[in-house]
């Protein structure tokens, strides 16, 4: 019978290496029986990735070909923001994959998650900065009265509508303790803060800047030449911002009688 530790690694093994892995004694790539596989394994599963990656490189020193240890080890540098590296294992996972010539089931699902594995990383990946903004030609004109990102900070946090060239591309949260989920629900090492007037989302290695408050709960930015939008969910409250906003410009003295 199974203990409960066994079952927990089979179900890592499962969802987080693929299916394959589990029989290990019916799979023809060698690295899944390394002595150093299943310890890596279970780090990953306490989410020790770290660890994990170090157990994988040593156990590719013996089996640098092996598609199991590489894709492995790419999900690790992938969970540590590592893209780059993370990039290139998934790349040799197809590239070893494309050279044999019958290809197992568990093989083909090695590279087919190589491959979904790289398109999310592409998502990702920081692009080079442009050397000079372009001239907004479809921004829209801010309404009403103007607030900075630094007044509406507290109304910030919430879910938002991201689009691209007034092309909905999906939704995105800002929490409160400064933390991104993306538009793939994934949280990683985002973060959300304010720099002078702009709304910095920074995505691990590369960053989106939203400079424009079109109105509250509606701002706007460049990224790679294109138009950035992103809209909450909801909206804002405009007239209690501006109560507060009037509140705080009446003197001191004057508030405790009404403003009068």
């Amino acid at each position: 019978m199974r203990t409960t530790s066994a079952i927990l690694a089979a179900v890592v093994l499962c969802t987080v290496l693929g299916a394959a892995t589990v029989h290990a004694a019916e799979d023809r790539d060698p690295g899944v029986k390394n002595k150093h596989f299943r310890a890596a394994v279970e780090l990953i599963r306490k989410k020790e990735y770290a660890a994990a990656k170090a157990l994988f490189t040593l156990a590719l020193k013996d089996h640098p070909d092996s598609m199991a240890l590489l894709r492995a080890t790419g999900y690790c540098c992938m969970k540590l923001g590592q893209l780059e590296e993370a990039t290139a294992f998934y790349k040799k996972v197809i590239a070893i994959g494309e050279k044999l010539e019958d290809k197992t089931a568990k093989e083909r699902e090695r590279i087919k998650v190589a491959e979904k594995r790289l398109k999310e990383l592409a998502a990702l990946a920081p692009r080079k900065p442009e050397p000079k903004r372009p001239e907004p030609t479809k921004k829209e004109t801010p309404k009403q009265e103007q607030y900075t990102f630094k007044e509406l900070e507290k109304t910030l946090p919430g879910d938002y509508v991201w689009f691209r060239e007034d092309r909905k591309i999906g939704t995105m949260t800002l929490f409160a303790d400064r933390r991104i989920k993306n538009l793939r629900g994934q949280t990683m090492d985002y973060r959300w803060s304010i720099a002078g007037n702009e709304l910095i989302l920074q995505w691990a290695a590369t960053r989106t800047v939203l400079d424009t408050v079109v109105r509250p709960g509606v701002y706007q930015g460049w990224r790679d030449g294109a138009l950035i939008r992103i809209e909450k969910v909801g909206g804002v409250d405009v007239a209690a911002l501006a109560r507060k906003r009037k509140h705080a410009n009446i003197p001191a003295d004057a508030q405790k009688f009404g403003g009068h």
